[in-house]
């Protein structure tokens, strides 16, 4: 089974993806990890050099060579908040995968990413008002993306674990033990 995590920057996707291949041993892949190792550089770096647009193309193109020339049955593919945003990616993913919309409250997102914002381009340099006023704004254009995938878990009062076990209990995936 391949599962796609997508939502909003900071809601979880990398850590939810993480602790769900973990426990179910899937492989799991970070489309913006994959991003840094090819281009050899930090994402805010490689938006500093190339700007989002060129960012978005190489997003698009690791997105469409993972997924045709994958031979991974069983994954847990962790996205870019944006990802399914641009050019083909969510007709991409809707095709060739069981897509997850991790939902978090813009305040919640808000309380995250004000601690942990100077490594995410679209995010530098904003803080307090503006800051919230943009990932709510933000989150409003995003949505109809989000809304289109597969399923979508309101993570409200859920931590990390209870979202992964959530996932294997909605696609009645059982752990894997170790021997």
């Amino acid at each position: 089974m391949k599962i796609c995590l997508l939502g909003y920057m900071g809601c979880g996707k990398t850590y939810i993806g993480s602790l769900l291949s973990k426990s179910i041993k899937y492989n799991h892949i970070d489309l913006d990890k994959l991003i840094e190792i090819t281009s050899k550089m930090s994402i805010s770096d490689y938006f500093k050099i190339y700007g989002e647009y060129n960012f978005r193309i190489l997003e698009n193109n690791l997105l469409s060579f993972i997924t045709k020339n994958s031979n991974i049955k069983d994954c847990i593919f962790s996205l870019g908040g944006g990802t399914p945003c641009f050019f083909n990616n969510l007709k991409l993913i809707k095709k060739n995968y069981i897509s997850i919309y991790i939902k978090v409250n813009h305040k919640v997102l808000y309380e995250r990413l004000s601690i942990d914002n100077d490594n995410r381009p679209l995010l530098k340099n904003k803080k307090g008002k503006v800051l919230y006023d943009f990932i709510k704004n933000h989150i409003k254009l995003r949505n109809k993306f989000y809304k289109k995938a597969n399923y979508i878990i309101d993570t409200k009062n859920m931590d990390y674990i209870e979202v992964s076990d959530y996932i294997k209990n909605l696609l009645k995936i059982k752990n894997v033990k170790n021997i």
